[in-house]
């Protein structure tokens, strides 16, 4: 069994003292206090549509604990290209793709419950949603909607 670790990019301190503070792995990685060896490492480049390598790699929901992150493969059925609102209400955190355009990024935090789907990404007939939940608490259902949930 191989274990991973999922390092997020959340942005940049743009001002004040910690202007230009290095984030991410800075050092060894340790477990306890055993310093590990021999790990490799795979950039994801998000938001642009990861690889299908990536994302076996990554792990899929079928094949990995409910408290991991994974990719969410989703399909729904469109009569026609209209204008939308994802709503990712009890999702953790992650990035959202629909047909392999990238909506954003989601996060229970707030301040967004749903995602703007415009009418070009959705196709008359079966859609791809692609889902990346960095939390490991996928929702239990999605809803696409003719008017965003505000709150």
């Amino acid at each position: 069994m191989t274990n991973q670790l999922v390092v997020e990019s959340m942005g940049r301190v743009n001002y004040g003292r910690l202007v230009g503070e290095r984030k991410g792995i800075l050092g060894g990685v340790l477990h306890e206090r055993q310093e590990l060896h021999g790990w490799n490492m795979t950039a994801l480049e998000l938001p642009q549509l990861p690889s299908p390598e990536i994302v076996k790699k990554a792990g899929a929901a079928s094949n990995v604990s409910a408290t991991d992150a994974a990719f969410h493969a989703l399909v729904f059925t469109s009569e026609r290209s209209a204008d939308g609102f994802l709503e990712m209400t009890g999702w953790g955190k992650g990035y959202v793709w629909v047909n392999g355009f990238c909506l954003g990024r989601f996060w229970d935090q707030g301040p967004r419950i749903s995602l703007y789907v415009p009418a070009p990404v959705v196709r008359a007939g079966v859609n791809e949603i692609l889902i990346f939940e960095l939390d490991g608490a996928p929702g239990a259902c999605l809803w696409i909607r003719s008017e965003p949930n505000l709150g």
